[in-house]
């Protein structure tokens, strides 16, 4: 084959890579957007014992709170945690290197989860609506829990 053919087929290929990578980031970008825009939703990133932190997405929901991974195409949640099995346990400032991988401004709100330490880094308004949240339960329901 000529070399023109050759390096014609190169750049097509590449641009089609560079197409599809570009589809790819811009339907991140709008399921983001999307899960962002709906009520309830806070920047959320989460760290289970051991494991690195990820940025996502919170929703709190009536009896359980949602988590999306914001580098994802999943439709559905990532993570759901019920309000009956989640107890706050702390709340700090991040570490020097938590502060890397987190928003600026963030707080970490210590947790267990079925008795499995869970950390979500959000702001701290959002961190005061997640507690709170945690504390008032729909009426009639036994979901409440004394303030920290």
């Amino acid at each position: 084959m000529p070399l023109d053919v050759l390096l014609l087929d190169a750049a097509i290929a590449a641009a089609s890579v560079l197409v599809l990578l570009g589809l790819l980031l811009l339907g991140v970008a709008l399921r983001r957007r999307a899960l962002v825009s709906v009520p309830g939703s806070f920047e959320c990133s989460v760290r289970r014992r051991g494991r690195a932190w990820s940025s996502g997405i919170g929703r709190f929901g009536s009896h359980h709170v949602q988590w999306w991974g914001v580098i994802s195409l999943r439709p559905g949640p990532r993570s759901t945690w019920a309000r009956t099995d989640l107890e706050v346990v702390g709340r700090r400032a991040p570490s020097a290197e938590e502060s890397v991988s987190l928003q600026p401004g963030d707080v970490v709100v210590r947790c267990t989860h079925r008795g499995a330490c869970l950390e979500l880094g959000m702001t701290s308004d959002a961190a005061t609506g997640f507690i709170s949240w945690l504390e008032a339960a729909p009426p009639g329901s036994p979901e409440g829990r004394p303030a920290l």
